[in-house]
């Protein structure tokens, strides 16, 4: 099972699930969100809050407006919502 599915069983924020790797690459999976929700502001996790940030910052070196919620165990000691592997993103 590889890093990310392990992550994923669990759990998640109610959010997007998009890799950083994808963002620095290609954006196969980022390019239709970003899209979507431009006028949005991003709110970024990851496990440790650290790739969030990277991820925050170059984002917001293209325009968008961007937090970074830290890491998944803050997002979860705040008793924000968390979804299950097996439920979909809102």
């Amino acid at each position: 099972m590889g890093r990310d599915r392990r992550r994923r069983a669990r759990g998640a924020a109610p959010a997007a699930l998009l890799p950083l790797s994808d963002l620095n690459g290609d954006r196969k999976q980022w390019t239709e969100f970003l899209e979507k929700n431009r006028a949005k502001e991003l709110i970024l996790y990851c496990r440790s809050g650290h790739r969030a940030g990277r991820a925050a910052k170059l984002l917001a070196g293209e325009g968008f407006r961007t937090a970074n919620a830290g890491g998944f165990g803050d997002w979860q000691s705040a008793n924000l919502p968390v979804r299950k592997s097996d439920q979909p993103a809102r």
